[in-house]
């Protein structure tokens, strides 16, 4: 079943791309969907899969319900600050990491 919707998203996307070259509706319209057809064929058969889900073995993201860093900091015991200090959070940053952290950021 989860090969249909893939299949069946592909098709819609397929369609949609071909409206384009179609005299099915005004030029506007036409080109919206030809171009956000693989967007609105993800959307539409990802309804149609949670739609039936219990028809569908597909496999649900668990989403948490509080919406913060995940990251607990062991000597606060707390999470940690959304904007992370460069410079150290428990303790200061070495000085020569930062000149060491300038090869990565070079690109060498």
């Amino acid at each position: 079943k989860t090969t249909l919707l893939c299949l069946g998203t592909y098709a819609f996307t397929r369609w949609l791309q071909s409206l384009k070259r179609s005299r099915a509706a005004t030029k506007t319209i036409r080109d919206v969907l030809g171009n956000f057809s693989v967007a609105i064929s993800i959307v539409v058969f990802s309804g149609l899969g949670s739609i039936y889900r219990d028809e569908v073995g597909i496999a649900w993201l668990e989403v948490e319900s509080n919406f913060r860093p995940t990251w607990t900091n062991p000597a606060t015991g707390g999470a940690r600050p959304w904007f992370v200090n460069p410079f150290g959070i428990n303790r200061d940053f070495p000085i020569w990491a930062i000149f060491l952290m300038a090869v990565p950021a070079l690109g060498l």
